[in-house]
């Protein structure tokens, strides 16, 4: 009698347990953000966002062109020309940075010696044409460093004078122009493929082709 007691009292305390946590989790709050509408999220000091390029406290730029970062970037997609100025200072002439090799290790950061470049806290960049991602020295100055403080969730807002674009989806397209659109896809020949007619090597949306530096 003991022992179907103690199985009894055993099964009933795990089952008080799990409904317990059950219940405490169904009416504590939701966890999941309505990013990006309504919230959104304010990353950490340490974290690894899009590199940015740093100016000093005249506002210059910091980097001298030593082109250490684009020797030592395992993904070749920093592309530094340097110069000198009418002070004889050695300065980029042209700074880029390819945003879709980068895969964002810190080593250009860790490498500069003026500390002119470091990964910052953006990290919404996406676009509609892959050569948007390309970056040039203006831009990279303006984008935003590191937070001082993060974890924290904001309310979500536009930019000024960003619009929102909206694509039109297949049910929202009228049914004859959505026709039309598939009896002209139809009608059309398929052009032959020969030595003679055969496009250059490269043609198509091959999208690491158009990234890879040979």
């Amino acid at each position: 009698m003991n022992i179907k007691r103690w199985f009894s009292w055993t099964l009933l305390t795990d089952i008080r347990d799990g409904m317990r946590l059950t219940l405490r989790y169904m009416l504590s709050k939701g966890v999941t953000m309505q990013y990006p509408d309504k919230e959104k999220w304010v990353p950490y000091p340490r974290h690894r966002g899009h590199p940015y390029l740093r100016k000093d406290k005249q506002g210059e730029i910091k980097c001298v062109g030593c082109e250490l970062c684009a020797n030592i970037c395992p993904s070749e997609c920093i592309t530094v020309i340097p110069y000198e100025d009418s002070q004889g200072k050695r300065r980029p002439k042209i700074f880029e940075l390819d945003s879709r090799r980068c895969m964002y290790c810190g080593l250009c950061e860790d490498v500069c010696p003026e500390e002119a470049i470091a990964l910052g806290s953006h990290l919404e960049y996406s676009t509609l044409d892959s050569n948007d991602m390309v970056l040039n020295k203006e831009q990279l100055l303006n984008l935003p460093g590191k937070n001082k403080e993060g974890g924290m969730i904001v309310p979500a807002t536009l930019k000024a004078g960003a619009q929102v674009v909206a694509v039109p989806s297949d049910s929202e397209i009228e049914p004859k122009e959505q026709e039309a659109k598939d009896q002209e896809l139809n009608t059309q020949e398929p052009k032959k493929q020969g030595p003679e007619t055969r496009g250059p090597k490269n043609q198509g949306k091959d999208w690491w082709q158009a990234i890879h530096r040979h």
